[in-house]
């Protein structure tokens, strides 16, 4: 640990601001799962009481079952709505940052912005409050299935699934862009596909919405595998910084393995923003594509593109991506 610092004290030099920025980085990546991933264990530092609610416990007319996972803003617990008799899943904003105003504002911001989508690969917002002890919470429907994730860990993606999924995904990420919305961290952990064969993209913690900006500039945000090189910089980001995370979700639901993997999160994020020879695109021949020339060649070419460092040169916007795939998807 005394090693690493001073690595990155020596690299940074006086930049702090870029030094707390991958500080922050590498405790997120060490200790946060996707929005519905397995549970977590608590670090020994942390009391149970900072993760309230407990199994039993209820948040107004919610009925604690579980907890669930984590993701940037809270907790995500399985609940039963005791007025309707229903299972819902709940995010409670943990008493670690209850008395954060910044991570209040960003907690209400991700209801309203999800709440403000209405399509059918974007999770649904069903309700969020403030109990009487100034908790936070947004409750969502409880939806049965696997995390891309899971699916990847379990080698149960098919090409043809990997391409429904993505192509599923664009449509989502096509609406909340057309609201003005930036998801900031798509990756496997953060949809869900659903028993009824829905894909469902979850977690607008750290979406960056039109008219509110709840970051300094250069702070980044996201999960550092999937970053785009703009949002390692800390440059301006924009709809196609989420073509990017797709594309190389994509490329590891193909394949999997991720598309920039380093041995540390240091070398990853110097991949990804100046290493021309990945991702891998021979590793596409290793999958179900096989013979299909078609296929493979267009599928590298597309994604090349995507995850292009050039932001000007990948696919204008979701749909266009969405297009594309569907064409490969037709071969």
């Amino acid at each position: 640990m005394e090693k690493r610092d001073a690595f990155l004290q020596e690299q940074c030099g006086d930049d702090h601001n870029l030094l707390n920025d991958i500080l922050g980085l590498l405790s997120a990546d060490t200790e946060s799962t996707g929005f519905l991933d397995a549970e977590t264990p608590l670090s020994p530092s942390v009391t149970a009481a900072q993760y309230s609610p407990q199994s039993g416990d209820k948040v107004e007319h919610y009925k604690i079952i579980s907890a669930i996972g984590h993701g940037n803003m809270g907790r995500v617990y399985k609940a039963e709505d005791i007025l309707l008799k229903k299972q819902v899943a709940l995010k409670h904003l943990p008493a670690t940052l209850a008395s954060d105003y910044t991570a209040r504002r960003r907690f209400r911001a991700e209801a309203e912005a999800a709440s403000s989508l209405n399509h059918p690969n974007i999770c649904t917002i069903l309700d969020f409050g403030e109990t009487a002890g100034n908790d936070l919470y947004i409750v969502m429907p409880f939806y049965e299935g696997k995390t891309v994730s899971a699916l990847i860990d379990e080698k149960g993606i098919t090409v043809d699934m990997a391409l429904a999924i993505a192509i599923d995904m664009c449509a989502g990420l096509a609406a909340a862009h057309e609201a003005g919305i930036i998801h900031r961290d798509i990756k496997p952990s953060n949809v869900i596909f659903t028993d009824s064969n829905e894909v469902k993209i979850l977690d607008f913690g750290i979406a960056k919405v039109a008219g509110l900006d709840l970051t300094r500039t250069g702070t980044r945000l996201g999960t550092f595998a999937y970053m785009a090189p703009e949002q390692i910089k800390g440059d301006t980001i924009d709809p196609r910084t989420d073509i990017w995370a797709l594309a190389a979700m994509l490329y590891e639901m193909l394949t999997g393995q991720r598309a920039f993997a380093g041995k540390d999160m240091l070398d990853t994020m110097h991949s990804i923003v100046h290493d021309h020879d990945k991702p891998d695109m021979d590793a596409l021949k290793k999958t179900e594509f096989g013979n299909n020339g078609a296929r493979i060649a267009g599928l590298q070419q597309l994604l090349h593109r995507a995850m292009t460092r050039d932001i000007n040169k990948r696919p204008g916007n979701a749909n266009v991506f969405r297009e594309e795939l569907l064409e490969i998807s037709r071969c």
